[in-house]
């Protein structure tokens, strides 16, 4: 939905409540029915996005049809690749120090 695009960010910046009109038009977006997505009108657009899109409402309501990919923040991997240097440490592995960009 790029034509959303500002409304996202107003969504965001805001905190506000998804509004019927917006969850409807995703769930369009989407082909899936907009019922099951109703219970998220007026919760923030953080919500929404992690419990109905990365939490899987939509690819159940699709019986799995519709795949949604989401994109994962860097940090969010920066996390995992500290996490398993971490993992590597504590099982005795010696930490490979990496020569610094210039």
């Amino acid at each position: 939905m790029p034509e959303a695009h500002d409304e996202v960010k107003t969504l965001l910046q805001t905190n506000t409540g998804v509004p019927n009109e917006f969850v409807a038009r995703v769930a369009t977006a989407m082909a899936v029915p907009s019922e099951p997505l109703a219970a998220f009108v007026g919760q923030p657009l953080r919500s929404f996005y992690q419990q109905a899109i990365c939490g899987g409402l939509v690819f159940q309501l699709s019986d799995g049809s519709r795949l949604v990919r989401t994109v994962v923040p860097q940090s969010v991997l920066a996390g995992i690749m500290l996490a398993a240097e971490l993992v590597k440490h504590s099982a005795g592995f010696p930490i490979v120090r990496q020569p610094a960009l210039a």
